[in-house]
Protein backbone atom coordinates (compact mmCIF):
# COMPACT_ATOMS: atom_id res chain seq x y z
CA UNK A 1 0.00 0.00 0.00
CA UNK A 2 1.21 3.04 -1.06
CA UNK A 3 -0.54 5.17 2.02
CA UNK A 4 -1.01 3.51 5.21
CA UNK A 5 -1.71 4.95 9.02
CA UNK A 6 1.35 4.59 11.54
CA UNK A 7 0.70 4.47 15.12
CA UNK A 8 -2.96 5.70 16.23
CA UNK A 9 -3.41 6.76 19.54
CA UNK A 10 -6.90 7.42 21.18
CA UNK A 11 -5.24 10.66 23.03
CA UNK A 12 -5.45 11.82 19.13
CA UNK A 13 -9.06 13.08 19.63
CA UNK A 14 -7.56 15.65 21.97
CA UNK A 15 -6.22 17.27 18.85
CA UNK A 16 -9.42 17.19 17.65
CA UNK A 17 -11.63 18.61 20.38
CA UNK A 18 -9.68 20.97 21.15
CA UNK A 19 -10.90 23.20 17.85
CA UNK A 20 -14.46 22.71 18.72
CA UNK A 21 -14.62 24.89 22.57
CA UNK A 22 -12.82 27.20 20.50
CA UNK A 23 -15.70 27.33 18.18
CA UNK A 24 -18.24 27.32 21.19
CA UNK A 25 -16.53 30.02 22.68
CA UNK A 26 -17.09 32.30 19.40
CA UNK A 27 -20.16 31.66 19.05
CA UNK A 28 -20.81 32.59 22.73
CA UNK A 29 -19.33 35.95 22.28
CA UNK A 30 -20.55 36.27 18.65
CA UNK A 31 -24.03 35.86 19.64
CA UNK A 32 -24.42 36.87 23.53
CA UNK A 33 -20.94 38.47 24.21
CA UNK A 34 -22.42 42.52 24.00
CA UNK A 35 -25.24 40.76 27.06
CA UNK A 36 -22.24 40.43 29.38
CA UNK A 37 -19.52 43.11 27.74
CA UNK A 38 -16.60 40.53 26.72
CA UNK A 39 -16.48 41.73 22.66
CA UNK A 40 -15.01 45.32 23.53
CA UNK A 41 -12.71 44.29 26.86
CA UNK A 42 -9.30 42.76 25.53
CA UNK A 43 -8.05 42.54 29.28
CA UNK A 44 -11.10 40.94 30.51
CA UNK A 45 -10.59 38.34 27.81
CA UNK A 46 -6.47 38.00 28.53
CA UNK A 47 -8.19 37.29 32.52
CA UNK A 48 -10.67 34.63 30.75
CA UNK A 49 -7.11 32.83 29.46
CA UNK A 50 -5.66 33.05 33.02
CA UNK A 51 -8.69 32.28 34.95
CA UNK A 52 -8.72 29.14 33.04
CA UNK A 53 -5.64 28.13 33.92
CA UNK A 54 -5.94 28.35 37.90
CA UNK A 55 -9.23 26.22 37.09
CA UNK A 56 -6.62 23.65 36.25
CA UNK A 57 -5.67 23.90 40.02
CA UNK A 58 -8.87 22.04 40.70
CA UNK A 59 -7.50 19.06 38.50
CA UNK A 60 -4.09 18.77 39.67
CA UNK A 61 -6.12 18.73 43.17
CA UNK A 62 -8.25 15.62 41.84
CA UNK A 63 -5.63 13.73 40.37
CA UNK A 64 -3.47 14.25 43.84
CA UNK A 65 -6.08 13.46 46.25
CA UNK A 66 -6.60 10.34 44.29
CA UNK A 67 -3.22 9.17 43.87
CA UNK A 68 -2.78 9.56 47.46
CA UNK A 69 -5.92 7.51 48.40
CA UNK A 70 -4.48 5.29 46.02
CA UNK A 71 -0.96 4.35 47.92
CA UNK A 72 -2.52 4.50 51.50
CA UNK A 73 -4.37 1.22 49.93
CA UNK A 74 -1.55 0.20 48.83
CA UNK A 75 0.49 0.66 51.47
CA UNK A 76 2.06 -2.84 53.61
CA UNK A 77 1.05 -2.44 57.26
CA UNK A 78 3.59 -5.18 58.02
CA UNK A 79 6.63 -3.60 57.20
CA UNK A 80 7.66 -0.65 59.24
CA UNK A 81 9.73 2.03 58.45
CA UNK A 82 11.12 4.56 60.36
CA UNK A 83 11.09 8.13 58.53
CA UNK A 84 14.35 10.08 58.72
CA UNK A 85 14.35 13.54 59.13
CA UNK A 86 16.44 15.68 55.93
CA UNK A 87 19.67 16.07 58.55
CA UNK A 88 19.70 12.18 59.61
CA UNK A 89 23.05 9.97 59.02
CA UNK A 90 23.63 6.44 58.70
CA UNK A 91 27.44 5.53 60.08
CA UNK A 92 28.57 2.07 59.81
CA UNK A 93 30.61 0.52 62.22
CA UNK A 94 33.08 -2.23 61.86
CA UNK A 95 33.11 -4.30 65.00
CA UNK A 96 36.80 -6.36 65.10
CA UNK A 97 35.46 -8.96 68.04
CA UNK A 98 31.96 -9.69 66.15
CA UNK A 99 33.10 -9.83 62.70
CA UNK A 100 29.96 -7.64 61.76
CA UNK A 101 28.90 -4.34 60.95
CA UNK A 102 27.12 -1.44 63.38
CA UNK A 103 24.63 0.69 62.25
CA UNK A 104 23.81 3.37 64.08
CA UNK A 105 21.11 5.90 63.29
CA UNK A 106 22.49 9.57 63.77
CA UNK A 107 19.97 12.76 63.62
CA UNK A 108 22.81 15.15 64.53
CA UNK A 109 22.67 17.42 61.62
CA UNK A 110 26.22 18.85 62.26
CA UNK A 111 27.17 15.48 61.06
CA UNK A 112 26.13 15.34 57.60
CA UNK A 113 28.54 17.04 55.40
CA UNK A 114 26.37 17.04 52.30
CA UNK A 115 23.16 17.92 53.76
CA UNK A 116 23.64 21.83 53.29
CA UNK A 117 25.36 21.13 49.85
CA UNK A 118 22.09 19.43 49.16
CA UNK A 119 19.40 22.18 50.36
CA UNK A 120 21.46 24.98 48.59
CA UNK A 121 21.26 23.05 44.95
CA UNK A 122 17.31 22.71 46.17
CA UNK A 123 16.75 26.10 46.51
CA UNK A 124 18.81 26.85 43.06
CA UNK A 125 16.83 24.46 41.32
CA UNK A 126 13.60 26.33 42.60
CA UNK A 127 14.34 29.15 41.71
CA UNK A 128 15.27 28.31 37.92
CA UNK A 129 11.76 26.59 37.66
CA UNK A 130 9.74 29.61 39.29
CA UNK A 131 11.59 32.00 36.47
CA UNK A 132 10.73 29.30 34.02
CA UNK A 133 7.74 29.01 35.24
CA UNK A 134 7.12 33.18 35.52
CA UNK A 135 8.60 33.40 31.24
CA UNK A 136 5.96 31.22 30.52
CA UNK A 137 3.61 33.17 31.74
CA UNK A 138 4.65 36.20 30.74
CA UNK A 139 4.66 35.01 27.09
CA UNK A 140 1.19 33.98 27.57
CA UNK A 141 -0.08 37.41 29.26
CA UNK A 142 1.79 39.02 26.32
CA UNK A 143 0.80 37.25 23.35
CA UNK A 144 -2.92 37.52 24.49
CA UNK A 145 -2.64 41.25 25.11
CA UNK A 146 -1.14 41.96 21.39
CA UNK A 147 -3.72 39.34 20.51
CA UNK A 148 -6.98 41.12 21.61
CA UNK A 149 -5.80 44.59 21.80
CA UNK A 150 -4.77 45.23 18.35
CA UNK A 151 -7.82 43.00 17.01
CA UNK A 152 -10.15 45.62 18.51
CA UNK A 153 -8.85 48.54 18.66
CA UNK A 154 -7.49 47.98 14.77
CA UNK A 155 -10.11 46.55 14.04
CA UNK A 156 -8.35 43.67 12.02
CA UNK A 157 -9.75 41.09 9.84
CA UNK A 158 -10.37 37.18 10.95
CA UNK A 159 -9.57 36.62 7.25
CA UNK A 160 -6.35 35.72 7.29
CA UNK A 161 -6.52 33.34 9.81
CA UNK A 162 -6.82 30.44 7.38
CA UNK A 163 -3.78 31.36 5.57
CA UNK A 164 -0.76 33.82 7.73
CA UNK A 165 -1.65 33.06 11.03
CA UNK A 166 -1.46 29.18 10.22
CA UNK A 167 2.12 29.68 7.95
CA UNK A 168 3.33 31.47 11.25
CA UNK A 169 2.72 28.92 13.56
CA UNK A 170 3.93 25.95 10.97
CA UNK A 171 7.37 28.42 10.26
CA UNK A 172 7.64 28.86 14.73
CA UNK A 173 6.42 25.59 16.02
CA UNK A 174 8.97 23.55 13.89
CA UNK A 175 11.73 25.89 14.20
CA UNK A 176 11.59 26.33 17.72
CA UNK A 177 11.22 22.50 18.07
CA UNK A 178 14.38 21.97 16.02
CA UNK A 179 16.16 24.46 18.38
CA UNK A 180 14.93 23.77 21.72
CA UNK A 181 13.85 19.98 21.75
CA UNK A 182 16.36 18.99 19.21
CA UNK A 183 13.18 18.05 17.14
CA UNK A 184 14.76 16.44 13.54
CA UNK A 185 13.02 17.20 10.14
CA UNK A 186 13.05 14.35 7.79
CA UNK A 187 11.77 13.33 4.13
CA UNK A 188 7.92 13.03 4.91
CA UNK A 189 8.43 16.66 6.88
CA UNK A 190 10.35 18.31 4.33
CA UNK A 191 7.46 16.86 1.59
CA UNK A 192 4.62 18.18 3.95
CA UNK A 193 6.18 21.99 4.45
CA UNK A 194 6.78 22.31 1.34
CA UNK A 195 3.08 21.59 0.31
CA UNK A 196 1.70 23.15 2.92
CA UNK A 197 3.30 26.34 1.85
CA UNK A 198 2.44 25.97 -1.84
CA UNK A 199 -1.48 25.86 -1.14
CA UNK A 200 -1.25 28.11 1.61
CA UNK A 201 0.08 30.72 -0.31
CA UNK A 202 -2.31 30.75 -3.50
CA UNK A 203 -5.11 31.04 -0.72
CA UNK A 204 -3.50 33.95 1.53
CA UNK A 205 -3.53 35.54 -2.19
CA UNK A 206 -7.06 35.29 -3.44
CA UNK A 207 -8.22 36.36 0.33
CA UNK A 208 -5.86 39.43 -0.78
CA UNK A 209 -7.70 40.10 -3.81
CA UNK A 210 -11.35 40.00 -2.62
CA UNK A 211 -10.50 41.84 1.24
CA UNK A 212 -11.92 45.60 0.99
CA UNK A 213 -9.30 47.07 3.67
CA UNK A 214 -5.96 45.90 1.39
CA UNK A 215 -4.07 48.54 3.65
CA UNK A 216 -4.29 47.39 6.68
CA UNK A 217 -2.33 44.11 5.27
CA UNK A 218 1.35 45.00 6.80
CA UNK A 219 -0.13 46.05 10.03
CA UNK A 220 -2.01 42.15 9.83
CA UNK A 221 1.25 40.49 9.08
CA UNK A 222 2.43 42.20 12.15
CA UNK A 223 -0.28 41.12 14.05
CA UNK A 224 0.35 37.49 13.31
CA UNK A 225 3.65 37.35 13.76
CA UNK A 226 3.73 39.10 17.17
CA UNK A 227 1.33 36.63 18.50
CA UNK A 228 2.42 33.27 16.66
CA UNK A 229 6.02 34.12 18.17
CA UNK A 230 5.03 34.40 21.78
CA UNK A 231 2.33 31.66 21.44
CA UNK A 232 4.53 29.26 19.79
CA UNK A 233 7.45 30.12 22.16
CA UNK A 234 5.76 29.40 25.18
CA UNK A 235 4.27 26.00 23.71
CA UNK A 236 7.62 25.14 22.86
CA UNK A 237 9.32 25.62 26.21
CA UNK A 238 6.29 24.62 28.09
CA UNK A 239 7.01 21.03 26.44
CA UNK A 240 10.72 21.79 27.38
CA UNK A 241 9.80 22.38 30.70
CA UNK A 242 7.86 19.62 31.54
CA UNK A 243 10.36 17.43 30.05
CA UNK A 244 13.16 18.73 31.82
CA UNK A 245 11.17 18.98 35.99
CA UNK A 246 9.10 15.96 36.39
CA UNK A 247 5.79 18.05 37.17
CA UNK A 248 2.14 17.24 36.69
CA UNK A 249 0.90 19.34 33.66
CA UNK A 250 -2.23 21.06 35.69
CA UNK A 251 -0.08 22.20 38.28
CA UNK A 252 2.25 24.01 35.78
CA UNK A 253 -0.93 25.44 33.79
CA UNK A 254 -1.96 26.14 38.05
CA UNK A 255 1.28 28.22 38.13
CA UNK A 256 1.09 30.11 35.13
CA UNK A 257 -2.36 31.56 36.23
CA UNK A 258 -1.66 32.59 38.79
CA UNK A 259 1.84 34.29 38.38
CA UNK A 260 0.23 35.97 35.31
CA UNK A 261 -3.77 36.85 37.05
CA UNK A 262 -2.77 38.83 40.05
CA UNK A 263 0.09 41.34 38.56
CA UNK A 264 -2.62 41.92 35.98
CA UNK A 265 -5.59 41.89 38.63
CA UNK A 266 -3.49 44.71 40.71
CA UNK A 267 -2.42 46.66 37.90
CA UNK A 268 -5.96 46.77 36.79
CA UNK A 269 -7.30 47.71 40.30
CA UNK A 270 -3.91 50.59 40.14
CA UNK A 271 -5.78 51.87 36.83
CA UNK A 272 -9.33 51.79 38.12
CA UNK A 273 -8.75 53.95 41.33
CA UNK A 274 -6.51 56.48 39.29
CA UNK A 275 -9.01 56.50 36.23
CA UNK A 276 -12.03 54.69 36.67
CA UNK A 277 -13.86 56.63 34.26
CA UNK A 278 -11.09 55.97 31.18
CA UNK A 279 -11.74 52.03 30.16
CA UNK A 280 -8.94 52.27 27.89
CA UNK A 281 -5.61 51.00 29.46
CA UNK A 282 -8.02 48.31 32.15
CA UNK A 283 -10.89 46.40 31.91
CA UNK A 284 -10.88 43.74 34.73
CA UNK A 285 -12.92 45.54 37.33
CA UNK A 286 -15.38 47.67 35.26
CA UNK A 287 -16.38 43.98 33.89
CA UNK A 288 -17.25 42.45 37.75
CA UNK A 289 -19.23 46.26 37.84
CA UNK A 290 -21.01 46.27 34.50
CA UNK A 291 -21.89 41.95 35.15
CA UNK A 292 -23.24 42.75 38.85
CA UNK A 293 -25.21 46.15 38.31
CA UNK A 294 -27.58 44.75 36.35
CA UNK A 295 -30.26 43.11 38.73
CA UNK A 296 -32.58 42.01 36.20
CA UNK A 297 -29.91 40.28 33.87
CA UNK A 298 -27.81 39.03 36.53
CA UNK A 299 -28.56 35.53 36.18
CA UNK A 300 -28.53 35.28 32.12
CA UNK A 301 -24.84 36.88 32.43
CA UNK A 302 -23.78 34.79 35.25
CA UNK A 303 -24.51 31.91 33.07
CA UNK A 304 -22.86 33.39 29.95
CA UNK A 305 -20.05 34.46 32.02
CA UNK A 306 -19.27 30.88 33.19
CA UNK A 307 -20.71 29.17 29.97
CA UNK A 308 -17.40 31.42 28.60
CA UNK A 309 -15.06 30.39 31.16
CA UNK A 310 -15.55 26.71 31.07
CA UNK A 311 -15.34 26.83 27.33
CA UNK A 312 -11.91 28.70 27.74
CA UNK A 313 -11.20 26.09 30.38
CA UNK A 314 -11.68 23.10 28.03
CA UNK A 315 -9.81 24.96 25.01
CA UNK A 316 -6.32 25.70 27.20
CA UNK A 317 -6.68 22.11 28.80
CA UNK A 318 -6.92 20.30 25.49
CA UNK A 319 -4.15 22.81 24.29
CA UNK A 320 -1.86 21.74 26.60
CA UNK A 321 -2.58 17.91 26.89
CA UNK A 322 -2.10 17.79 23.33
CA UNK A 323 1.93 19.36 23.77
CA UNK A 324 1.88 17.23 26.96
CA UNK A 325 1.38 13.72 25.20
CA UNK A 326 2.33 14.41 21.84
CA UNK A 327 4.23 17.48 20.37
CA UNK A 328 4.15 21.23 19.86
CA UNK A 329 3.92 20.32 16.35
CA UNK A 330 0.96 18.37 16.42
CA UNK A 331 -0.98 21.73 17.31
CA UNK A 332 -0.68 21.79 13.58
CA UNK A 333 -3.99 19.28 13.39
CA UNK A 334 -5.64 21.50 15.63
CA UNK A 335 -5.60 24.76 14.35
CA UNK A 336 -6.26 23.91 10.56
CA UNK A 337 -9.20 21.54 11.25
CA UNK A 338 -10.39 24.25 13.96
CA UNK A 339 -9.87 27.01 11.08
CA UNK A 340 -11.58 24.14 8.29
CA UNK A 341 -14.78 23.49 10.57
CA UNK A 342 -15.31 27.14 11.42
CA UNK A 343 -14.84 28.50 8.20
CA UNK A 344 -17.34 26.08 6.36
CA UNK A 345 -19.61 26.87 9.38
CA UNK A 346 -19.84 30.60 8.33
CA UNK A 347 -20.12 29.38 4.95
CA UNK A 348 -23.78 27.69 5.59
CA UNK A 349 -24.89 29.07 8.96
CA UNK A 350 -24.40 33.02 9.83
CA UNK A 351 -23.49 33.01 13.72
CA UNK A 352 -21.61 35.59 13.22
CA UNK A 353 -23.38 39.36 13.99
CA UNK A 354 -21.40 40.69 10.61
CA UNK A 355 -21.26 37.49 8.65
CA UNK A 356 -18.36 37.31 6.29
CA UNK A 357 -19.48 36.90 2.69
CA UNK A 358 -17.18 34.82 0.65
CA UNK A 359 -16.53 34.87 -2.85
CA UNK A 360 -17.73 32.00 -5.01
CA UNK A 361 -13.77 31.63 -5.77
CA UNK A 362 -12.94 31.91 -2.15
CA UNK A 363 -14.70 28.41 -1.59
CA UNK A 364 -13.89 26.64 -4.52
CA UNK A 365 -10.24 27.43 -3.97
CA UNK A 366 -10.88 26.61 -0.22
CA UNK A 367 -12.67 23.16 -0.52
CA UNK A 368 -9.71 22.11 -2.83
CA UNK A 369 -6.80 23.32 -1.23
CA UNK A 370 -7.41 22.79 2.85
CA UNK A 371 -8.66 19.18 2.39
CA UNK A 372 -4.87 18.34 0.81
CA UNK A 373 -3.70 20.58 3.93
CA UNK A 374 -5.00 18.72 6.55
CA UNK A 375 -4.07 15.55 4.74
CA UNK A 376 -0.20 16.65 4.78
CA UNK A 377 -0.26 17.95 8.23
CA UNK A 378 -1.16 14.44 9.38
CA UNK A 379 1.86 13.14 7.02
CA UNK A 380 4.28 15.40 8.78
CA UNK A 381 2.53 14.03 12.55
CA UNK A 382 3.31 10.27 11.03
CA UNK A 383 -0.65 9.77 11.53
CA UNK A 384 -0.88 9.09 7.60
CA UNK A 385 2.38 7.73 6.33
CA UNK A 386 3.37 7.33 2.80
CA UNK A 387 4.81 3.87 1.99
CA UNK A 388 7.15 5.34 -1.68
CA UNK A 389 10.33 7.08 -2.20
CA UNK A 390 11.71 6.38 1.02
CA UNK A 391 9.43 8.85 2.55
CA UNK A 392 8.53 6.48 5.08
CA UNK A 393 12.08 5.20 6.07
CA UNK A 394 12.42 7.56 9.20
CA UNK A 395 9.08 7.64 10.32
CA UNK A 396 8.77 6.41 14.45
CA UNK A 397 6.14 3.27 12.80
CA UNK A 398 9.26 2.51 10.54
CA UNK A 399 12.22 2.99 12.94
CA UNK A 400 10.38 0.73 15.92
CA UNK A 401 9.92 -2.53 12.77
CA UNK A 402 13.50 -2.07 12.23
CA UNK A 403 14.54 -2.04 15.85
CA UNK A 404 12.44 -5.53 16.12
CA UNK A 405 14.12 -7.02 13.05
CA UNK A 406 17.82 -6.13 14.65
CA UNK A 407 16.79 -7.35 17.92
CA UNK A 408 14.23 -10.05 18.01
CA UNK A 409 13.21 -10.83 14.83
CA UNK A 410 14.15 -11.44 11.22
CA UNK A 411 13.47 -11.19 7.81
CA UNK A 412 12.38 -13.81 5.34
CA UNK A 413 13.10 -13.55 1.65
CA UNK A 414 9.42 -11.75 0.57
CA UNK A 415 10.41 -9.38 3.18
CA UNK A 416 7.98 -10.47 5.96
CA UNK A 417 9.13 -10.23 9.99
CA UNK A 418 9.29 -13.95 11.69
CA UNK A 419 10.59 -14.56 15.16
CA UNK A 420 14.86 -14.80 14.89
CA UNK A 421 16.21 -18.38 16.20
CA UNK A 422 19.59 -18.69 16.46
CA UNK A 423 19.42 -22.35 15.95
CA UNK A 424 17.50 -22.11 12.51
CA UNK A 425 18.41 -18.83 10.84
CA UNK A 426 16.19 -17.14 7.63
CA UNK A 427 16.76 -19.54 4.00
CA UNK A 428 17.41 -15.93 2.62
CA UNK A 429 19.96 -15.31 5.24
CA UNK A 430 21.75 -18.70 5.04
CA UNK A 431 21.93 -18.56 1.02
CA UNK A 432 23.99 -15.33 1.71
CA UNK A 433 26.81 -16.85 4.19
CA UNK A 434 27.09 -19.75 1.72
CA UNK A 435 27.54 -17.37 -1.28
CA UNK A 436 30.33 -15.94 0.86
CA UNK A 437 31.77 -18.63 2.07
CA UNK A 438 32.13 -19.98 -1.61
CA UNK A 439 33.80 -16.82 -2.65
CA UNK A 440 36.25 -17.16 -0.22
CA UNK A 441 36.95 -20.87 -1.00
CA UNK A 442 37.66 -19.92 -4.71
CA UNK A 443 39.64 -17.43 -3.52
CA UNK A 444 42.22 -19.60 -2.33
CA UNK A 445 42.22 -22.50 -5.17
Amino acid sequence: MYVSFGYLDKKLLITLIFPCFIIIRRIIRNKYGDDYNINMNPYMQTSFKLLAFILCGILYLIVKCRTKKESVNKKDNNVKVKNLQSSSSLIVKNVKKEKCELIVLNDDANINPVKEEQMENKKKERKKQLLFVTFLSFLQISGALIKYIWKIEKNLSTDYNQTIDILFQIVFLTAFSIIFLKFSIYSHQILSLTILIICLIPYFIETFIFDKNKNKIFLIIIYFFSVQILFCLSNVLGKKYLNIYIEDIFLLLFKMGIIGWIPLLIYDSIFHLFSSQDTSFHGIIPFFIDLFSDKDELSKKIILFFLDLFCSFLQEMSLWLTVYYFTPCHLFISEVFGEFTDTTLKMFVNYDQNPKQYHIIQEITFYILYPIVIFFVLIFNEIIILNFCELNKNTKYQLNIRQKVDGNYDIDKNGNIIPFNNANRTSYLIEEDEEENNDEQNLFR
